[in-house]
């Protein structure tokens, strides 16, 4: 019927799955230091995040190599990696009344996941023009390029981390590389001056030490939407049969060009003072 647009069958598979492995320690000690260690690792697959409240975006939005009705198992947008904590507080021997007390919070994370997409380009016609899996070309594949040279593109690849470049040849699949691994460094200095029944905490809170002692450390950096967008050159209107004909690496080969966002406010130190009375 002619009428209808955007019927969206949806079922359940059984593919798909999250795990996640943690180990801790902590140990206090007698004269009024504690320290606190933890590791973990977790995986999840899946093929569909979901993240959507329409059954059209949820389809449409999901990034693949191919045929959209078909995506294939691959790691989520929510898939945690690896994260370590780190926690050391002591009790500062000082007055009897007046007890100080300082404590440092580290915490390392795996970056969020992304892949590469192609541009508002419909490479495979199915009416989607944002959630095409791109195709890392070699040196020999017949491309025009627009911008830079191949080798400006190849350097652009294995540039970061290098996770780009160790799918040339291949159509990168979903969520195959990781952001930048991020690290904070949180500080905390508190006294208890207690004066009759009242118990007065002063405390001074020191966000995102590293970023204090260096600006260019301390960084949380993301890939926006999981992704780095590449426009290409296709037909003007492609349809599945339609083949790229060239990349526009003019973007991707700036030398302005972030590969990814910054939270600029998780990335500035912070300091907070704060009081507190318990009656």
């Amino acid at each position: 019927m002619t009428t209808l647009s955007d019927v969206i069958l949806l079922e359940n598979t059984n593919k798909g799955y999250t795990y996640n492995l943690a180990y801790e320690v902590r140990r206090p000690f007698s004269n009024g230091f504690f320290i606190q260690g933890s590791y973990s690792y977790g995986v999840a697959k899946s093929i569909m995040d979901g993240t959507s409240d329409q059954a059209a975006s949820n389809w449409g939005n999901v990034y693949v190599p191919g045929n959209s009705n078909d995506a294939p198992l691959s790691r989520s947008n929510f898939d945690p990696g690896n994260r370590i904590t780190l926690t050391a507080t002591y009790d500062v021997p000082f007055l009897k009344s007046v007890k100080p007390a300082v404590s440092f919070f580290y915490a390392g994370q795996s970056g969020r996941p992304y892949t590469m997409v192609y541009s508002n380009s419909d490479v495979n016609g199915d009416g989607r023009n944002t959630n095409d899996l791109v195709y890392i070309p070699t040196a020999t594949d017949a491309l025009t390029y627009t911008g830079g040279l191949y080798s400006d593109f190849l350097n652009f690849l294995n540039g970061g981390n290098g996770c780009l470049g160790e799918f040339i040849g291949q159509i990168m699949p979903r969520n195959a590389c990781r952001a930048p691994w991020t690290n904070t460094l949180d500080a905390k200095f508190k006294v208890a001056l207690p004066y009759k029944r009242y118990k007065t905490e002063l405390s001074l809170d020191v966000l995102n030490l590293i970023n204090l002692f260096d600006h260019s450390s301390g960084i949380i950096q993301y890939p926006f939407f999981n992704d780095i967008l590449q426009p290409v050159t296709i037909p003007s209107s492609p349809t599945a049969t339609s083949p790229v004909t060239g990349y526009n690496i003019t973007t991707v080969v700036s030398p302005t060009f972030n590969r990814f966002s910054r939270d600029d406010l998780r990335s500035r130190w912070q300091i907070q003072l704060g009081a507190r009375v318990r009656f």
